[in-house]
């Protein structure tokens, strides 16, 4: 068996896992400068805002609550360094590409990664703004937050009950995992939230023209933005006459949907696609459709006080309505009815793997502001401080928790999202060290096989091709991949083992499934145990058996630093053929 040593600098966690690092960084003054700027300005433009003096109060110290318990769960996942390495090849080759010269959009965030790209430009550590920005746009959320509310109870409250209601509000979004897991993620997800937030504001106090550039901005932030588009702008509805209302809808979402049209052309002459690759891979089947449940039904649960309210209010109200004309003009109602589609469109899209609902964000946080408004404008009930309390500590409760059974998912076992968060975060810095152990044992042009597309990936560098197994990268062409049925596990996820047939890759990381030993293979196993593992696909087995063991052998990498958190080192298949690996001693 062969034996790889490495120096023992390789095997320490990336520093974008260090908290420390990010405040006292370069890239924390800039953005203290740039955002604090930004700030500023709000303030002194509070009155137009329509923004009390209080609010920033409000904001300044939920803003902290936030951060602070974000840092405590410091979550980095995979899918964030996938990001990271499609903007770093665009800095270093001018390719737009997870994959030099495969040009498939396995990540749809243009925006998203223009922003990285910039500061990447300017010599800036790309994961560390990527971290950064998230934290810096947080007060944004709960500024947005506000207003909307305060637009929903108009003239009703009084500056007594405005305040009441926004410290309710304020402290159910900075204790709520949705925005603490993502604040610190390096994903897309907060500006995406900001962006939503800010168009349904803008829509709300009518500023259509602002509110038509935020559309674009959605849009070019996530490909699905288009759907958040096209449902907030529906608000316009609840004032003055159809006639009118049509021709501001049109307004709102014209300039939209051309530029979506035009980044579609884009797509189509840069990755000769129309959509994206993920939003090939999101077609709706049976299966799929009932992962989106469990994830639509854990999302209610981990919210259930917020759930429960606003769907006893929406019962009430149909129960009493006498002209639909009417109820579709009540904001309320509209805004509930924006959130239950962006709601379904998520479940039709089989969910995601991530904790605390990454997808339900947008409509979560409209879930918590439509509730907190109805219990102070809505019902009257002599104890509703309990439901105050309740709302707020509710999904911190679920967090740290154990999971009912009946939301527990089959192929992830943890009791916990924080467990789960902790055993990703410890995993991923491992990954992030087997990625630059590997960077030393593959010459550039060689190909590594993984099913983590992110730290692996990102650390191994933009000069060695990565087959994912999960196929983020890959088209389902029959002149790419030999044909055999798609798999579709969980979400958005495919299962395509049969590229390593096809491509024949150097190094494989692992082979087995979520629930087998790899990818973190610390006691040697045969090929025929870590097939054992795998799910049922199309595809011969046995076949694909012979193949590894003619082809393959084990190899181990030796642990070279005493302190590497447990971990003894690790077993990889190599190619005994390839001529891109380096020597072993």
């Amino acid at each position: 068996m062969k034996v790889f040593n490495v120096e023992a600098e390789k095997f320490a966690p990336h520093y974008s896992f260090d908290l420390v690092n990010l405040v006292f960084s370069f890239e924390f003054l800039i953005l203290s400068i740039i955002f604090g700027t930004l700030y500023s300005a709000i303030y002194f433009k509070r009155e137009y805002l329509g923004i009390k003096d209080n609010d920033f109060k409000l904001v300044l110290f939920s803003t902290l609550i936030s951060i602070i318990v974000a840092s405590l769960v410091n979550f980095v996942p995979d899918d964030s360094f996938a990001h990271f390495r499609v903007v770093e090849n665009l800095l270093e080759f001018k390719q737009y590409v997870f994959n030099l010269n495969y040009y498939v959009e396995g990540t749809a965030t243009p925006l998203w990664h223009l922003i990285l790209y910039i500061f990447g430009f300017l010599n800036f550590d790309v994961p560390i703004i990527a971290r950064l920005i998230s934290f810096f746009s947080s007060p944004l959320i709960f500024l947005l937050s506000i207003n909307i509310l305060n637009s929903l109870s108009g003239s009703k409250t009084s500056n007594k009950d405005s305040l009441s209601i926004s410290l309710v509000l304020c402290l159910c979004l900075s204790l709520n995992p949705m925005i603490f897991v993502y604040l610190g993620s390096g994903m897309e997800t907060i500006i995406f939230l900001v962006f939503s937030l800010a168009l349904i504001s803008l829509v709300l106090n009518e500023k259509l023209k602002i509110a038509s550039f935020l559309g674009l901005l959605i849009i070019l932030t996530r490909f699905d933005g288009i759907i958040v588009v096209l449902l907030v702008s529906s608000l316009v509805f609840c004032k003055g006459k159809i006639k009118k209302n049509t021709k501001n809808y049109l307004l709102l979402t014209f300039p939209s949907i051309f530029s979506f049209l035009l980044i579609g052309i884009f797509r189509q002459y840069y990755f000769k696609s129309f959509f994206p690759h993920v939003f090939e891979m999101k077609t709706i089947n049976p299966e799929k459709l009932f992962a989106g449940i469990n994830y639509g039904t854990t999302f209610i649960y981990n919210n259930f006080i917020a759930s429960i309210i606003t769907f006893v209010f929406i019962f009430l109200l149909l129960k009493n309505f006498k002209e639909y004309k009417q109820l579709f003009k009540n904001r309320v109602f509209l805004l509930f009815l924006i959130a239950f589609s962006l709601f379904l469109s998520v479940v039709a899209g089989g969910g995601d793997w991530m904790p605390s609902s990454r997808y339900f964000i947008v409509p979560g946080i409209i879930l918590l502001i439509i509730s907190v408004y109805l219990l102070f404008n809505f019902f009257e009930i002599k104890n509703v401080k309990i439901l105050y309390s309740l709302l707020i500590i509710w999904p911190l409760l679920t967090f740290f928790s154990p999971i009912p059974h009946i939301f527990q998912k089959p192929y992830m076992s943890y009791s916990s999202p924080y467990e789960f968060i902790n055993l990703l975060n410890k995993d991923g810095r491992y990954l992030s060290s087997v990625g630059n152990v590997l960077s030393d044992l593959i010459k550039v042009d060689g190909k590594i096989y993984t099913r983590w597309i992110g730290y692996i990936p990102h650390h191994v560098g933009g000069r060695i091709n990565i087959l994912d197994e999960l196929c983020y990268f890959y088209k389902w062409d029959s002149d790419e991949i030999l044909t055999f049925d798609k798999k579709i596990k969980i979400g958005h996820l495919i299962e395509a083992k049969p590229l390593i047939k096809k491509f024949v890759p150097d190094i494989i990381t692992n082979i087995g499934s979520d629930l087998g030993p790899s990818p973190f293979a610390f006691k040697k196993v045969s090929i025929k145990e870590e097939l054992s593992y795998w799910n049922d696909f199309s595809g011969n087995k046995k076949d694909l058996q012979k193949f590894l063991e003619d082809n393959y052998e084990t190899a181990f990498v030796n642990k070279s630093n005493e302190n590497n958190e447990g971990y003894e080192g690790f077993y990889i298949l190599i190619n005994r053929y390839s001529a891109k690996l380096i020597d072993s001693q």
